[in-house]
């Protein structure tokens, strides 16, 4: 990734942030996040293996922007707080933000909505923030590949 040199907590200035979400290489974050996802299948069977491979995925820089694009591009709308990121600044500083304090992180309230659809009952839809959106994407990268792992032995 091209953030080499950047600490994950520095603080830049938003359009700095924006040229950087701008610029970013997705194709080498899938293949940085790719490579880390095969490591920690491969360390199915090693349980502290296991869990340093996936605290790499989740302060990884390139699993962090990757999650925060998945988050904005397949989201319904905004949460309870309103956050929608439209704008590259935003994503850029979310994907900084991510993870920061993950050991004391505690989920928003989601947004509901009732769906009335034509011919069938009422539905009540929960939206989650764009924050726990993202967060919840950045751990199912964690999850996935040991999941894989362990229903191909079964």
């Amino acid at each position: 990734m091209l953030i080499y040199c950047l600490n994950k907590f520095d603080t830049l200035p938003k359009k700095e942030c924006a040229n950087l979400w701008n610029s970013l290489d997705f194709e080498v974050a899938e293949r940085t996040l790719f490579a880390m996802q095969q490591k920690l299948g491969a360390a199915a069977n090693d349980e502290t293996l296991i869990r340093a491979c996936q605290l790499e995925i989740l302060k990884s820089l390139d699993a962090e922007v990757l999650a925060v694009r998945h988050a904005t591009s397949t989201s319904a709308g905004p949460g309870v707080d309103g956050v929608r990121l439209s704008f590259s600044v935003n994503k850029m500083q979310m994907a900084f933000e991510l993870g920061e304090d993950i050991k004391n992180y505690k989920a928003s309230h989601t947004k509901l909505l009732k769906v009335q659809p034509k011919r069938s009952k009422e539905r009540n839809i929960k939206i989650p923030t764009m924050y726990d959106c993202a967060l919840q994407v950045l751990y199912s990268y964690t999850l996935a590949p040991i999941a894989q792992v362990k229903v191909n032995r079964l």
